[in-house]
């Protein structure tokens, strides 16, 4: 199964959850204490003639001089990336492994030992990747069902056993995808659609993991359409965004379905809070939204009267957007400058509590060519690092 942008050509990556979301560092972990200067792993993809490639390297902190290739480490073909107990990890979804490379102290990635978590029931690609502890990790499959629990300091598999399914037509998938952490709880937003037909279940899906139960609970909500965007501010509390709602409003043969709007759950929480539910301006649609603090976001508003015609839907996709400050407690846009929209995924990055965005640079012939990261506030954006040649898969702290 494979994200949205990514099935329409615009390629969403998968983000990580490991040390997500509040930001806090796994429980158990110690290379704070032996290693107390800190370090930051950035995981990039870029273009080769051979396709599509996944790098990452060790940061003391974020570069002041632009990342080139050559300074990183390559993984393989894209894949998912992330941190966990103070090492670095790989999971290729072709071959089903997971891979960890330590970090020596120049900060220099040395390759070590794999698992196979594919003979284990986890098939293809899946952004859901969560860390407990050095020694507790898990992988969820992207269609659900199916969770593998692993030991990322032994590098061995722990157990593996099945969860509840959402209930949703046998025709559609379900997609787990960018898990929110907060404490032991990890939560996903789940869509639910056919990519052939564009049928979708017109409901939001809300997923909660209990990394200490291992539990899985399961919750619905008709007041919103189903969407993969979530956040989770300072408190705990975790929000779904909307995120491309208005194409299948548009373009999926499923009717009727409830808008585009942003629903909450209170912090500790399970279920989506009956008393909460934000939704856009009239007229407006939109393709994502990004954090900027605990009450506003960056949102990627499109006017609704720009949808393309049926024949040509895909450029729904390619439609200019207008960047906007959204109020999460009132709804109000106000306009916010960002000189650029980042096209090419709807990645959520943070670190040490502060959400980032990517503006693309692109060659004459489409590729990318330089991705300037900003880091996001209520005044507006401000200069973080810069990537040459690609984009960025993973930003987060390694201890």
């Amino acid at each position: 199964m494979m994200t949205m942008q990514r099935a329409v050509g615009v390629a969403a990556s998968l983000f990580l959850a490991c040390g997500q979301g509040t930001d806090k560092k796994p429980a158990g972990e110690t290379s704070t204490m032996t290693r107390p200067n800190g370090a930051i792993l950035i995981a990039e993809r870029f273009n080769t003639p051979d396709g599509r490639a996944a790098y990452m390297g060790a940061f003391a902190q974020l570069p002041t001089e632009p990342i080139q290739v050559a300074r990183l480490t390559e993984l393989g073909p894209e894949g998912d990336t992330f941190a966990c107990g103070g090492a670095a990890f790989f999971y290729n979804p072709n071959a089903g492994t997971i891979t960890r490379y330590d970090v020596a102290d120049d900060l220099s990635l040395q390759k070590g030992k794999a698992i196979n978590v594919l003979t284990e029931g986890i098939v293809g690609w899946t952004g859901a990747h969560l860390c407990r502890s050095a020694t507790e990790a898990f992988i969820l499959n992207e269609a659900g069902g199916r969770v593998v629990e692993w030991n990322p300091t032994a590098m061995t598999v722990t157990r593996a056993f099945d969860v509840p399914r959402p209930m949703v037509g046998a025709n559609l998938t379900v997609q787990f995808f960018e898990p929110k952490v907060v404490g032991d709880l990890a939560y996903f937003s789940l869509t639910a659609l056919n990519w052939d037909t564009l049928e979708v279940d017109p409901r939001s899906h809300l997923a909660v993991f209990d990394m200490k139960e291992r539990t899985l609970t399961l919750d619905t909500d008709d007041r919103c359409q189903g969407s993969l965007g979530n956040l989770v501010d300072s408190s705990g509390a975790y929000y779904q965004v909307p995120e491309d709602g208005a194409f299948f409003s548009a373009f999926s043969p499923t009717r009727p379905q409830p808008p585009d709007c942003v629903l909450r759950v209170a912090p500790g929480g399970r279920r989506f809070d009956d008393a909460y539910v934000q939704r856009l301006p009239a007229g407006q649609s939109l393709r994502s939204m990004w954090p900027v603090d605990d009450g506003h976001t960056l949102a990627t508003l499109i006017p609704t009267s720009a949808m393309p015609p049926a024949d040509k839907m895909w450029d729904w996709y390619e439609l200019p957007v207008t960047p906007s400050l959204f109020n999460l407690s009132t709804g109000e846009v106000t306009p916010y400058p960002v000189s650029t929209v980042q096209p090419m995924n709807s990645r959520k990055l943070t670190l040490d509590g502060k959400g980032y965005y990517q503006v693309y640079s692109f060659t004459m012939d489409g590729k990318v060519s330089q991705v300037d990261v900003v880091r996001l506030e209520r005044a507006g954006p401000v200069p973080a690092f810069s990537v040459v040649g690609g984009d960025v898969l993973t930003l987060e702290r390694l201890w």
